[in-house]
This record gives structure tokens, sequence and C-alpha cells, in this order.
């Protein structure tokens, strides 16, 4: 009876929600054109050169937008969905071994924020399910220490050693080059470049406008950082090679010295350089083709001046998505569902779209 009840309550609580651009906002000019630089090229001449284009967007801003690999996010959401069906359920084994499936994926990809949520919460749960003393909460912290965490979600013994392993945090900081952006885990670091010092892998991505985005997996235990090679954009603008750049989306334009725009008619798919910290770069197919890219701000860091008009909508889609419902039982209800996206909704990532779920609690 009780069983039977709880279904029902939950069934009550399972709620669609539309994520999309509010009425009220403002409409955003989607970026055309794609702007590029020769090294030697200061950033500042860029965005200067830039200003003075109509819907122009830098190499590093498009790059950065368009870094998550969709097909990994839905596999994210898949996993996720399993694993909440067996917590619901009161399988506890198949709900941890569904939970690690989830972070198992945690360096596979440079997340979205909605994906890093999810990851942050499943080792949460992960903690919760396993018991004291509550070591999952290091990986959480490692995974994203700013991540805030929902109280109505996660119980208060979880929450507290959280908290405490947090005060504890030492950092090591990333050394990288000037005008460089740097991704861990997907999370753009703006302030500064540091990772917490734990014995995890951490994936870190790179991107400049002058050359193409490179990935390393690194753990801060295992040795220092060190950054990655790639060959930058050189040349002059008479003579310059585009072959040996065929990382470059079609029709990308690189500045020169002098103002001086070249137009790449490269059709070559942009490559993406992963590696191992220390390792070589090898080259792996990273990008759509230029016609299915996006060129919207990421949605990531309500630290980013430049993307604040994406940030109300992130945040808007948290306090809707991540609701609960008290008394007693403290139950949540969150929505996860895979509704299959037409090709134009995929060019448009600010279409609304509807995603689904299940429910969650403290217990059983």
């Amino acid at each position: 009876m009780i069983r039977l009840l709880k279904k029902t309550v939950f069934g009550l609580l399972t709620v669609s929600f539309t994520i999309g651009q509010s009425a009220n906002a403002s409409p955003i000019a989607r970026p055309t054109k794609v702007i590029a630089k020769e090294s030697s090229v200061s950033n500042r001449e860029l965005l200067g050169f830039i200003k003075t284009q109509v819907n122009a967007i830098s190499l590093q801003d498009h790059l950065i937008q368009n870094l998550p690999e969709h097909k990994l996010e839905e596999k994210l959401l898949l996993e996720f969905e399993n694993a909440q069906k067996y917590f619901l359920s009161a399988d506890v084994s198949n709900a941890i071994a569904g939970f690690k499936r989830v972070i198992e994926l945690s360096a596979s990809n440079d997340w979205s924020y909605s994906s890093r949520k999810i990851i942050h919460f499943c080792y949460l749960r992960l903690a919760q399910l396993n018991g004291p003393p509550y070591s999952e909460t290091w990986d959480a912290l490692a995974f994203d220490s700013s991540m805030k965490i929902d109280l109505s979600l996660i119980p208060p013994p979880v929450v507290e050693a959280y908290n405490q392993n947090k005060k504890t945090l030492n950092f090591k900081t990333i050394e990288i080059g000037s005008g460089q952006r740097v991704l861990v885990n997907g999370k753009l670091l703006l302030e500064s470049t540091q990772v917490p010092d734990l014995d995890a892998d951490f994936r870190i991505t790179v991107i400049a406008n002058d050359s193409p985005p490179s990935t390393v997996i690194w753990n801060p235990k295992e040795g220092e950082w060190i950054a990655p090679k790639v060959e930058p954009i050189t040349g002059d603008c008479a003579t310059f090679d585009e072959k040996k750049f065929s990382w470059l989306a079609k029709n990308t334009q690189i500045l020169f010295k002098g103002n001086c725009v070249f137009n790449s008619s490269s059709a070559q798919t942009s490559l993406h350089l992963s590696q191992r910290n220390g390792e070589k770069a090898k080259p792996e197919n990273r990008f759509k083709a230029d016609k299915d890219l996006d060129l919207l701000p990421r949605q990531d860091n309500d630290q980013n001046p430049i993307f604040k008009s994406q940030i109300d909508e992130s945040e808007s889609w948290i306090q809707n998505k991540w609701v609960w419902i008290g008394a007693g039982a403290l139950v949540a209800g969150f929505i996860i569902y895979n509704q299959s996206q037409s090709k134009s909704e995929s060019k448009d990532r600010k279409k609304s779209k509807t995603v689904p779920t299940h429910d969650f609690g403290f217990s059983f």
C-alpha cells in the first residue's frame, strides 16, 4: 500500500519543464562571422577589429560555445535517468552502479553547465548511498568546487561533510599563455586558473584565438602541469598557406598585422587536439561542419560579463528544474526526457525544448 501510494505521489510530481528563451527576453543577434588572428596580432587588436564588423565573433568565443559533444550529453542524461529509476525503486546496488556510470563520463567532454550540475549531483548521491565517511564529496569538489548544492535534494550529513572538506582544499595553478582561456571539466575559468590539488582526473581544454583548442587529462598528483603544444597560425596575409591550418572552419577570417584579412576557403571539419598530460597531442574529429555550429556565446559562467545576457535564462532553468516538495520525505521532482531534436533545433540552441525525468529525495 505504501509503495503504491509512493508511486502515485511520484506520478503526481512528474512535471515537464520547457527550457528556452522567455517571452520577455530581448532577441540576441546571432553572430555570422568567425574571426581568428595570426599569432603576432594581439587579442586587443582582434577585439578592436571585431567591433568594426557586423555580427562577428572571435574564434575563441566561437569554440567555447561549440565544445560540448551533444551525443555525449544525451548519453549522460540517459545514464542519469536509468540510475534514478533504480534509486526510486529502492534498488541500492543498481542505483550505485548507475550513478557510477554517470561519473565515469566526467572527463570525457567539455560539459555544459546543466550536465556538470548532474555529474556533481551524482557524486553527492553516491556519497549518500555509500554512507560515512562520504568520500565521494571529495570527488564532487574535484569536479567543480564552485557548484552550489541544492539543500532540498541532498541530506544534511552529506552537505556538512562536503562543506568541511571544502574548507581544507589546497589548489594548484595552471600556467597558460597570454590571451588563452581554460575550461576545466567544461567550466570556463575567468578569474583564476586553479584546480583543487586532489587525486582526480581533470579535463583541461585550452582555447586561443590563434590556434586549435587542445585538451589534456591531468591528475595533479601524477606530476606538474605541462601546457599542450599546438601550432599557432603564422605567416602573412599575402603568402598564408591555409592548407597547414585545415582545422579552421570554412570561411573563417584571419586577421593579420595591418588589418589585412584572409578569408579561409577550407571546407575541412575542425580538429581538436587531445592528449594525456605530457603526451604528444593527437588529432581527433571534434567539431561539426561549419554549417551545424551555433555561434552564440557559451551559456556558462555567471562571472563573465560578456555572457551576462545568457545567464538569467540559465539560472531560471535551474530554479525551475530542481524543484522540491517538502513535508517529511523532502521528495524532489526532476524530469529528464530525451526529446528527438530536428536539425533546425540543433542549429539553434536558443530554441525551446522540452526536457523530462524522475523524482528523487533524501531517502527511499
